[in-house]
């Protein structure tokens, strides 16, 4: 099993020059500043194993939290950009509104190849 997550929040940090928020999903408190963005693996299922290495689907759920579609637009098309470039498929976008708050969710999934 690979743990890519260190990899997505260092790679989302440096994309948004730690000036937003990225928490885990599972842990975010009341105290995030919004704009933000949440991060979750959804899930990791093996695809294929050798001897010597084997691949796994990742799937992981990005959220851009904020109180207007001006300020999460422009993070959400960063971090597909950015996807894109680390081998991911976006392969959902969802939008929901609670109370003002708006959350944009981007779901990928990507192949990964781990050595034995």
């Amino acid at each position: 099993m690979i743990d890519y997550k260190p990899s997505l929040v260092s790679s989302l940090n440096a994309l948004l020059e730690n000036k937003i928020p990225v928490v885990a999903e599972n842990f975010a408190t009341k105290d995030i500043t919004f704009p933000c963005v949440s991060y979750n693996l959804s899930n990791d299922l093996v695809r294929a194993n050798g001897d010597d290495f084997g691949y796994s689907d990742m799937y992981f759920n990005i959220k851009v939290w904020g109180y207007s579609m001006a300020d999460m637009e422009p993070i959400a098309s960063k971090i597909d950009t950015m996807m894109r470039g680390l081998g991911f498929t976006r392969i959902a976008t969802t939008e929901l509104w609670y109370e003002g708050l708006g959350q944009k969710e981007l779901r990928y999934q990507g192949l990964a190849r781990e050595i034995f």
